[in-house]
């Protein structure tokens, strides 16, 4: 998943990926753009995640909302370590809207000290 954030720069994109099962929230960069090249680049930061790796050959899979033409290139990513890929905008909403959901209330809590 990514959102768009405001900042002094200009905009940017922060990546996230959460394991639904772990409850656990991967933050994998803040970049410029949302770019094939910079998704596919989010898509390796993630297999290189320290708290991911230590799950890698268990098979896992990557739900995401958009990018179904990058499918055969995430694919060759993710398919050596087992990983497969659904488009599911749904699903995905009901996995991401929890984290983004906290975030928001955090970000919310900060503002009022």
């Amino acid at each position: 998943m990514s959102f768009e954030i405001t900042t002094g720069e200009g905009n940017a994109h922060v990546f996230l990926a959460v394991d639904a099962y772990l409850d656990f929230v991967f933050q994998l960069g803040v970049e410029r753009d949302r770019k094939p090249e910079t998704v596919l680049k989010n898509v390796y930061n993630l297999l290189e995640n320290p708290d991911f790796t230590k799950h890698l050959g268990k098979g896992f899979t990557l739900v995401l909302e958009e990018f179904q033409e990058l499918a055969p290139r995430i694919e060759a990513i993710i398919g050596g370590e087992q990983g497969k890929i659904l488009f599911n905008k749904a699903l995905n909403n009901t996995i991401a809207n929890p984290v983004l959901l906290a975030l928001r209330d955090t970000l919310r809590g900060k503002e009022k000290r």
